[in-house]
């Protein structure tokens, strides 16, 4: 809604990692939290999950421009299918069991029945959402190593990734040519009540999306980011008519059934992870 409202996904998200990353700052001044102060290291060890972080959210907003919200969500669904392969390869788990790699193939199934009855179908749309797939399987799995290898606290996390990565978005808005495109008049009430709100919900997603990655593997992180998005597709199917046809939506939940029949696969030994 935030970026139906305010078509400038720079802007939306400048002010979204801003925002965060100056809650917690804050809450962590007045010792409300403990906040990991900014140590060189630890900046390193960020960075790059700070890029992809941005790259994935800009990625992801761009696509919203010119597909569906359920479009994006069935193409994400299947997202486990490579992180539960280079958990294996990199991370030292065990291959899926034969039903979790049955629940992944029945994934597949999903987004192609989706992606085949898809009549908005947008070359621009699916090429952005093709950038943010790359991006967001690589990033699952190395923030996964990195909390593992980095010890933080989790506001810690959530502050440092924010703050470095509003840096770049901060430095790309003048550059976007958004303002040029910008007309103040589009800043309806609603407009700002959806932007501020994005905001808000930004600081629990950061929060508990990195509380949940050092819980659980990679690949059941990405399913648990599939099965909520029940909710958002109701939603979305009641508040106005951006979303899919009857067997689009159909293979989008096949999508989500699936995604709720993963198990987690078990850590290898040391010796077999060697």
């Amino acid at each position: 809604m935030a970026i139906t409202y305010v078509p400038s996904p720079t802007l939306v998200l400048s002010l979204q990692f801003f925002t965060s990353a100056a809650v917690v700052w804050g809450a962590g001044q007045v010792g409300a939290v403990q906040v990991d102060a900014l140590e060189l290291p630890k900046v390193r060890a960020f960075s790059l999950i700070a890029g992809c972080f941005m790259l994935q959210l800009l990625f992801n907003m761009k696509a919203l421009q010119y597909v569906h919200v359920d479009t994006f969500i069935c193409f994400r669904s299947s997202t486990p299918l490579f992180i539960a392969l280079l958990e294996w390869g990199y991370l030292g788990r065990h291959l899926p069991t034969a039903k979790s790699w049955g629940a992944l193939g029945l994934l597949v199934v999903g987004v192609t029945v989706y992606a085949w009855t898809d009549f908005n179908f947008s070359a621009v749309g699916y090429a952005w959402i093709g950038l943010w797939y790359v991006v967001a399987v690589f990033e699952m799995v190395y923030v996964k190593h990195v909390i593992t290898t980095v010890e933080m606290t989790t506001w810690g996390r959530t502050f440092y990734n924010n703050a470095i990565a509003f840096v770049p978005m901060a430095l790309l808005l003048p550059l976007s040519g958004e303002f040029a495109r910008f007309n103040g008049s589009q800043l309806t009430v609603t407009g700002i009540s959806s932007l501020v709100l994005s905001c808000v919900l930004g600081v629990g997603m950061s929060f508990f999306s990195f509380k949940l990655r050092a819980l659980v593997s990679a690949t059941s992180f990405s399913v648990v980011g599939n099965v909520c998005k029940v909710l958002t597709i109701l939603v979305n199917i009641v508040i106005w008519d951006k979303h899919a046809g009857v067997w689009g939506t159909l293979g989008l939940l096949v999508c989500l059934v699936a995604s709720g029949l993963y198990q987690q696969a078990p850590m290898r030994s040391d010796a077999q992870a060697a």
